[in-house]
């Protein structure tokens, strides 16, 4: 194996100030964890290569340490962390991943995260990170680290090529005919001009996102705050990475309030792809067919408009009435990750051990 008797030397910086000499090796390794993640193509290296070249943000930022053996990029950890003060910047999504078959891993794992957890910035308190189960990796955070799987996510697939493209346009229109005589009105917007709804969309984004539900019924998480700078803030995140995104609304017309949406991104670098981001619909709404509907207009647009075959989406597995609609769209159970939260006082142990 490549460096097997070799010394790692790291490279401590931020995502602005790495080396252009060490950007491909990690290109590579982002296509690796994405494969091992998805069990779906990667994107091609433009895609990962368009976010290290990003310039410095007011809203994000990121922390790289990147191991090198004889001058090869052998594997890297990343903490992806927000810095504006409407989003919560106690926390931070890592990555980390090492060259496929590399003998010492775990060693190299270990080396990796001690100095990224070293060079966090005060503010972040809880890294989450997602692993495949049954990967070594998830071991480690587990037994060394002393890290919980906070919930199980499940990535489910449905390859709409399977799809009779004239039946779903007619179930859609019926869907959406059902939802018209119920009192909703369908919207559609894309990365170009979400801002026409953007004020009204920061407080159903806010609902949806501080609350789950779990046995149907309602558990409020600790409440973040989604101010309209929040809503246009994610999009440009999202745009600045390469998504375009195509969001489908549902609007009480009595009310004139948006009371449920679903959104994919799809990126040009991976146009087979759908990713189903977040789908939601407040609870007095619920139960109406609204978030069916939703998907149904969305897999018509994808069926009609792009290039997608596959189209994937994440759900936690106490979702119980996601999940059923999901069935109900050809999704089938890809692959299931741990979603582990590291606490500082667990990464502080781990370093003293």
């Amino acid at each position: 194996m490549p460096g097997s008797n070799l010394k790692l030397t790291l490279t401590i910086c931020d995502r602005t100030e790495i080396p252009e000499d060490l950007k491909q090796g990690i290109v590579t390794l982002k296509q690796q964890l994405t494969e091992d993640l998805s069990n779906l193509p990667s994107h091609a290296g433009e895609h990962y290569l368009r976010g290290l070249n990003l310039p410095v943000s007011d809203i994000e930022g990121q922390q790289y340490v990147i191991g090198q053996i004889n001058n090869e990029v052998i594997g890297f950890a990343m903490a992806d962390y927000r810095t504006a003060e409407y989003n919560d910047r106690s926390y931070a999504t890592m990555q980390l991943v090492i060259n496929r078959g590399e003998e010492k891993l775990k060693e190299y794992m270990r080396d990796l995260f001690s100095s990224l957890v070293q060079n966090l910035p005060p503010l972040v308190k809880t890294l989450r990170i997602d692993v495949p189960q049954g990967k070594p990796e998830g071991e480690f955070y587990s037994k060394e680290v002393g890290a919980k799987v906070a919930f199980n996510m499940r990535l489910n697939v449905s390859d709409i090529s399977q799809f009779n493209i004239e039946e779903t346009i007619q179930e859609a229109k019926e869907e959406a005919q059902k939802l018209d005589e119920k009192g909703y009105e369908l919207l559609y917007r894309t990365t170009d001009n979400f801002d026409t709804v953007a004020e009204d969309f920061a407080p159903l984004m806010e609902r949806v996102w501080n609350f789950v539900e779990e046995s149907n019924e309602e558990t409020v998480k600790d409440v973040e705050a989604f101010p309209v700078e929040r809503v246009t803030g994610r999009l440009e995140y999202l745009n600045a990475h390469g998504a375009f995104m195509h969001v489908f609304l549902a609007k009480h017309k009595e009310t004139g309030k948006l009371v449920g949406f679903t959104e994919i991104a799809i990126c040009d670098t991976n146009p087979i792809v759908g990713n189903q981001i977040l789908t939601g619909v407040i609870p007095e709404h619920r139960r109406q067919g609204i978030g069916y509907s939703l998907k149904m207009q969305s897999l018509v647009y994808m069926l009609t408009k792009t290039k997608v075959r596959y189209w994937e989406t994440g759900n936690a597995t106490m979702n119980a009435p996601m999940l059923k609609i999901n069935e109900k769209l050809g999704y089938k159970l890809w692959v299931t990750h741990d979603c582990f939260e590291i606490k500082q006082n667990e990464w502080e142990a781990f370093l003293k051990a």
